[in-house]
């Protein structure tokens, strides 16, 4: 079966955006009002957590509209959330819908684990 061009972009942003740190891919992949704060968010995780790997775990394509359900994990070493750096590695999911027009990224809804991820760094801070 074929993966829609949606599917595609997504499998992008998580890989190359996200996991590579291709920033500068932003712009192509999402419209100007959201380009902005994906940014924002890539610069910040990409910041702290250098080695940061994201996979899709389930990705569903409907009319346009693409839904996905990733798991993360990096190293930290930088500051996150007012975290200091701690050399930890941690891991975290999430789910993402991200709603298309003109073939660019227009909308995003996610929500990700972040108390567990802010929970595995104060545990190393503890260590």
């Amino acid at each position: 079966m074929n993966e829609g061009v949606a599917k595609q972009t997504v499998r992008r942003i998580l890989a190359e955006v996200f996991s590579a740190g291709r920033l500068d891919l932003i712009d192509e992949l999402y419209h100007p009002g959201v380009a902005g704060k994906v940014r924002q968010l890539a610069t910040a995780l990409r910041s702290a957590f250098p080695d940061l790997s994201l996979d899709v775990v389930h990705l569903i394509e409907e009319d346009h509209k693409v839904a996905c359900h990733w798991r993360a994990s990096g190293t930290q070493q930088g500051a996150f959330r007012n975290v200091p750096p701690t050399g930890a590695h941690v891991s975290f999911s999430g789910t993402s819908i991200y709603v298309f027009e003109a073939g660019k990224v227009a909308e995003i809804a996610s929500s990700w684990d972040v108390f567990g991820l802010l929970q595995q760094l104060r545990e190393a801070l503890l260590r």
